[in-house]
């Protein structure tokens, strides 16, 4: 009896700790996650009060864009150091750390609404400086933004053929490295996944049409 009654004992404890334990980890990270980010994100580049038509602003739409998603990615409520998974085929960890770099090199280029902490010296008159390269990109990419029919995945598409091949033309070296040579593009697996979609957004459509009219764009400025 007594022996039966230890077992009983001892097969409940580990059983409550087995179920304790699941309780604690997190949920695998899934695709539902990632569209909740393009979701997020989409709302916020598609508000018209977020975007600048100022010269030395136009920049901070695409800045605010990567700093958003790196946002997103670090408050997802899923076990992101177990990625990839069946379900997901992105390391969000290393997508993370692949992010970091690139936002830190556009607000020491002060291409960003944040304060430099370690002011990249690239003079602005050189259309060839690291500074006119980003430029260059991040306002094209901002301008892709306010277009009727942007996705935010696609932006990132555009971007890196944009700085890379504008730094090679230039022949400007990277000012920080990624630390991931052979790092997958995330944005590429998305598209190949069928994940980069357009994410209609009926409540602005108005807003923006009319910030278009009274900045004198029609339909096909920011194709």
């Amino acid at each position: 009896m007594w022996t039966k009654i230890i077992i009983l004992t001892v097969i409940l404890f580990f059983t409550g700790m087995n179920v304790d334990g699941a309780k604690e980890m997190p949920k695998p990270c899934t695709w539902g996650d990632i569209d909740f980010c393009e979701r997020l994100l989409t709302i916020y580049v598609g508000k018209p009060d977020n975007w600048h038509e100022d010269e030395d602003k136009k920049s901070f739409l695409y800045c605010d864009l990567v700093k958003l998603r790196l946002t997103c990615l670090e408050s997802l409520d899923c076990d992101v150091d177990n990625t990839p998974n069946s379900e997901l085929p992105l390391n969000i960890t290393q997508w993370k750390l692949w992010i970091e770099p690139q936002i830190e090199n556009m607000v020491n280029l002060n291409l960003c609404s944040d304060e430099p902490k370690d002011l990249i010296k690239s003079d602005p008159r050189d259309p060839c400086s690291e500074y006119s390269v980003a430029k260059r990109c991040m306002e094209e990419l901002s301008d892709y933004l306010k277009s009727r029919y942007a996705m935010t995945c696609v932006a990132m598409l555009k971007a890196a053929p944009c700085f890379i091949n504008g730094r090679a033309r230039c022949r400007i070296q990277r000012t920080t490295s990624t630390g991931f040579p052979r790092f997958i593009n995330p944005y590429r697996t998305m598209s190949e996944e069928g994940r980069c979609r357009l994410i209609w957004n009926q409540n602005l459509f108005g807003r923006q049409e009319q910030w278009r009219i009274e900045h004198a764009n029609d339909y096909f400025s920011y194709f």
